[in-house]
């Protein structure tokens, strides 16, 4: 006997050869409404809200960010304050049951994580998510739906986390428009079939990020960007460990743009930063360096108050930030204490 996995079909037509076959049998396409009709019928409603103000259930939301900015650390803490309807990123959730579909890390790694975020949320009740850990076994997006819909009945969950979507590429080029339609019309379909919202997670392109509109900032195809009810995406902000959130959303109203300062293992709403003051990038100059130095007196300086005086000197707040870091890396500054102190190591005329 074969050792497959439970949803392999051997009937399963290949996605790269998709296009040569005839497409698969679906449900019949639902009736015309007539508009009076639905303007009468009182039956017919939006999903109850999932989080408040930016996603429904039945609806798709993609966390947009660039590689290793703590999009499953974010994903798990969404998943774990929807199943108690704790506060997440600054939105009010409302209680539902959760299912965390593991593509990646695997169960070791998943287990580790809930317990550092369960132990910062001061222990919330995980009785309420579910994980499906399929590290290893290589699903294709058709046949893990198709297990899934054999397992979850219609409303048993309020939300399905998908972690991460290019491990269900497949044969699909991310950088066509055709290809990941089909990709998104999978996810909705689970939506829709489910009940349940569908978050996943999109890379950010290479490169800074800043001068994009923030929905351009999502690698592959536009149609990630086109398809998703909900879009939320997080650019490195000039503060230290912080993000800037932007959001664009279908179904409610416009929602302002935060920062969220990343405190290890959650993020937490920062009212005192602009959101707009996004990190441009770019390596600092050697006359910067020389002048932070300068100003730097040897008993040292809190970054608080360093920053400050820097800006007198005409070093903007992203400068600062940006030359105090290749000066840590340099060996040119220490941390004594709260204060950063002269080594004028690597810096020397």
């Amino acid at each position: 006997m074969k050792n497959t996995p439970i949803w392999a079909d051997e009937n399963e037509i290949p996605f790269t050869q998709a296009r040569t076959k005839a497409a698969p049998v679906r449900d019949p396409l639902p009736p015309f409404i007539n508009a009076d009709v639905l303007m009468k019928d009182a039956t017919i409603v939006p999903p109850p809200t999932i989080i408040e103000g930016l996603l429904h259930r039945e609806s798709k939301m993609i966390l947009g960010a660039a590689s290793k900015s703590r999009k499953t650390w974010l994903l798990l803490w969404l998943g774990i304050a929807v199943a108690n309807g704790d506060e997440w990123c600054g939105f009010q959730t409302f209680p539902g049951k959760v299912l965390y579909i593991d593509l990646e890390i695997g169960v070791p790694f998943v287990k580790t994580r809930l317990m550092k975020i369960a132990e910062a949320m001061k222990g919330p009740k995980l009785d309420n998510l579910d994980i499906w850990s399929l590290r290893g076994n290589g699903p294709t997006i058709e046949s893990m739906i198709r297990e899934l819909f054999q397992r979850v009945e219609k409303g048993g969950y309020s939300m399905i986390i998908v972690d991460p979507i290019y491990k269900l590429l497949g044969g699909r080029d991310e950088n066509k428009a055709g290809d990941i339609a089909l990709l998104c019309n999978e996810l909705e379909r689970m939506a829709a079939k489910t009940g349940a919202a569908v978050v996943f997670a999109g890379h950010f392109s290479k490169g800074n990020q800043s001068q994009k509109y923030s929905t351009d900032r999502i690698s592959g195809s536009g149609v990630f960007s086109r398809d998703a009810d909900a879009i939320m995406t997080l650019t490195r902000h000039t503060e230290e460990n912080c993000f800037t959130a932007e959001f664009t959303v279908r179904n409610f109203q416009e929602i302002k743009a935060r920062v969220l300062e990343l405190q290890f293992p959650l993020m937490i709403v920062r009212t005192d930063l602009d959101p707009k003051d996004l990190d441009r990038g770019g390596p600092p100059s050697s006359e910067h360096l020389r002048l932070m130095l300068e100003i730097l007196p040897d008993e040292g300086l809190k970054a608080v108050v360093w920053q400050k005086l820097a800006l007198t000197h005409g070093i903007s707040k992203a400068s600062f930030y940006r030359a105090k870091k290749k000066m840590i890396k340099m060996g040119a500054v220490t941390l004594v204490g709260d204060n950063w102190t002269p080594t004028r190591k690597g810096l020397e005329e």
